[in-house]
């Protein structure tokens, strides 16, 4: 695999040197609902538009990040293709090295995607990841998340070009992922449409060279982060909650109004106000794939935990009533997924810079969600 012919890392400059309190220090603090998941401004999205002049005879593109980072062609996320021709991708790329010192690089055939005689966009969303995210405990300094990308068009008279990152990339924080963390989670608003798709509609703002120390680019080793269907799982119990009700202890138990046990029981409608427990009956470390339809702004919070409090006692380490989630054991980390509807059909909520530890799923909902 060739890795980087012209490309530089850049970022965006609005991109500031962000530091995060260290989480098992005196200030020690631990999860708790009542910590709300912010909007943090939308994470960056690089974009660059072109317009093949000669037919095409194949497109190869390479990227790596201090970050994480996804890549998009004419709106379509880039991937790979599998032997039964459907598309498999690489999550949570370039994954986790040690940054001082090298990353990995990708590189995916997009021919088939290309418009021929148009324009076309080329563009990459970007999340701290493993490099600046609260995760890295500031080890590789705390420095804005950087890209580095190239897309090399191979013509059918034998001549070629390069669109390699540099300053002539736009940049926007415009994006549905307006928070993305490996710790804390993801805050996804769909109200917003996908900046894939189109360049930014407001005041351009230029990518900047990364002018700080950056580590040896080498291909990927080992195996890619994928999707794997062997190892999918589903709810074997549902459980509609609504506040609480007196157990003899502090927190009380929760108040249940229904439970379903058995595949397809996650099929139901929660209304306003009400949760819902779905148990994926074993601890896993992965990441929870909804499909649903509600009304636009609709706001679905979901917790994870690898437990239910067993009791309600605080006696007992309990930190909520019987039968709810326990989050406590996260300590700093909010692990978690805030999500706005637009109420456009079935939505899916599934989110691709960050993953879990847990056994159950708790969806809590402002608006009625089927």
């Amino acid at each position: 695999m060739a890795i980087m012919k012209q490309a530089k890392f850049i970022y965006d400059p609005y991109d500031s040197k962000k530091t995060f309190d260290h989480p098992w220090t005196q200030q020690m603090c631990f999860n708790e609902r009542s910590i709300l998941l912010p909007d943090r401004g939308g994470i960056s999205v690089f974009l660059k538009a072109f317009r093949p002049g000669k037919p095409i005879r194949s497109a190869t593109v390479r990227a790596t990040a201090l970050g994480i980072f996804d890549l998009f062609l004419n709106g379509q996320r880039v991937g790979s293709v599998s032997e039964d021709g459907s598309n498999v991708y690489d999550e949570l790329n370039p994954g986790w090295t040690d940054y001082r010192f090298r990353v990995f690089a990708f590189e995916y055939d997009v021919t088939s995607m290309l418009r021929a005689g148009t324009e076309n966009l080329f563009s990459a969303e970007l999340s701290r990841g493993w490099f600046s995210g609260r995760i890295s405990f500031g080890v590789y300094g705390y420095r804005a998340p950087a890209f580095c990308g190239e897309l090399e068009l191979l013509y059918e008279d034998g001549s070629s070009e390069l669109i390699a990152t540099d300053e002539s990339f736009l940049v926007t924080k415009q994006t549905p992922i307006r928070t993305a963390d490996i710790w804390d989670g993801t805050y996804y608003d769909a109200r917003i449409p996908s900046p894939h798709l189109a360049l930014p509609t407001e005041e351009p703002v230029f990518a900047k060279l990364y002018e700080e120390q950056v580590p040896e680019i080498v291909p990927h080793v080992g195996e890619p982060i994928r999707v794997s269907p062997s190892l999918e799982r589903r709810p074997q119990s549902a459980t509609v909650y609504c506040g609480t009700e007196p157990n003899g202890r502090e927190y009380g138990r929760i108040r249940i109004s229904v439970k379903k046990v058995g595949d397809g029981c996650e099929a139901l409608t929660v209304r306003a106000g009400e949760s819902l427990i779905l148990d994926l009956g074993q601890n896993m470390v992965g990441r929870p794939s909804l499909r649903f339809r509600t009304a636009p702004g609709a706001r679905i919070e979901c917790f994870v935990a690898e437990m239910l409090n067993d009791s309600g006692d605080p006696a007992r380490g309990n930190d909520g009533p019987e039968g709810s989630l326990y989050i406590k054991n996260y300590r700093s980390a909010l692990a978690r997924l805030v999500y706005y509807a637009n109420g456009d059909g079935v939505e899916e909520l599934c989110p691709t810079h960050t993953f879990y530890g847990f056994r159950y799923v708790e969806l809590t909902t402002d608006s009625d969600v089927t």
